[in-house]
């Protein structure tokens, strides 16, 4: 959809609703070329669902307002892939969202609550912002959170691994992290206090290096716990005398009974005498 090209011109619109689907389109949302036109906008009410398409929200130029895609009334982003970016945004209105996928440097907002990602289980990297709602990881992929995002409503993991790679503010915004399944990652910023494992028995992991071969440093802002469904995986390698090993920072770390660590690591050579 092709957004306003003229001062003050409405850019076009696209609507689903009542109970329709977006199937497996490729959807262009195009911002405004102009100051103060209005960018293509999308819509989904009434129990649409975006389906598995591909949705493309593109920002707005020359002072234009960016793309916008909207869910209401009971809709949902199904397994659709959202490519979000610049000044566009991806907002659910009143509604608790799910989508397959979030990538690109845009707005996400979702101001009823819990807003899932990852029913596609594909890997991406989101570098813009997240305004509103709680933010819960799903599916095998690997959602990369390199903002620094302002939701408060706090972020939970079931599945998959998060990661966050921000160097200012929160890459996981206000609010508290829970893993309950899958694993936290990443050498970014973390500013709510974090809980590894839960009642429910799924294994949760911290894993800093999330499968990787490079080894960050996790910075926790406030406290980490550990509880009894939980791993911290802790990995290193060592020559002579130089080594390298993933950390964590935190405010305070609490391991409650039941707590896995499990160390993997690679030495080469002989070590020099006292190296930590």
């Amino acid at each position: 959809m092709q957004g306003g090209n003229v001062v003050d011109a409405s850019g076009a619109n696209v609507q689903f609703a009542n109970k329709t689907d977006a199937g497996s389109a490729v959807i262009t949302l195009e911002g405004a070329t102009a100051r103060d036109a209005t960018g293509g906008a999308m819509a989904l009410l009434n129990d649409a669902t975006a389906a598995n398409a591909t949705v493309i929200i593109k920002g707005g130029t020359q002072g234009g307002a960016g793309a916008t895609c909207n869910f209401y009334s009971f809709s949902d982003g199904g397994t659709a892939r959202f490519e979000i970016f610049g000044n566009g945004s991806l907002i659910f209105g009143n509604v608790a969202g799910a989508v397959g996928s979030i990538e690109g440097d845009g707005m996400v907002s979702c101001t009823e609550g819990a807003f899932s990602v990852g029913t596609n289980n594909l890997s991406t990297l989101f570098s813009g912002t997240i305004t509103d709602g709680l933010l819960v990881k799903v599916g095998t992929g690997m959602l990369t959170l390199s903002g620094a995002n302002t939701y408060a409503g706090g972020t939970t993991v079931t599945e998959g691994i998060l990661a966050v790679s921000n160097k200012s503010g929160s890459g996981t915004g206000a609010g508290a992290v829970s893993v309950e399944g899958g694993t936290l990652a990443g050498h970014g910023i973390i500013a709510g206090a974090v809980a590894i494992g839960n009642a429910s028995g799924a294994t949760a992991t911290l894993d800093p290096a999330g499968g990787t071969t490079t080894y960050p440093t996790l910075t926790i802002q406030d406290s980490l716990a550990f509880n009894a469904t939980s791993t911290y995986t802790y990995s290193f390698k060592a020559k002579r005398n130089n080594s390298k090993a993933v950390k964590v920072v935190a405010n305070g770390v609490t391991i409650n009974g039941g707590a896995t660590f499990s160390v993997s690591g690679r030495t080469q050579g002989m070590l020099t005498q006292g190296l930590v």
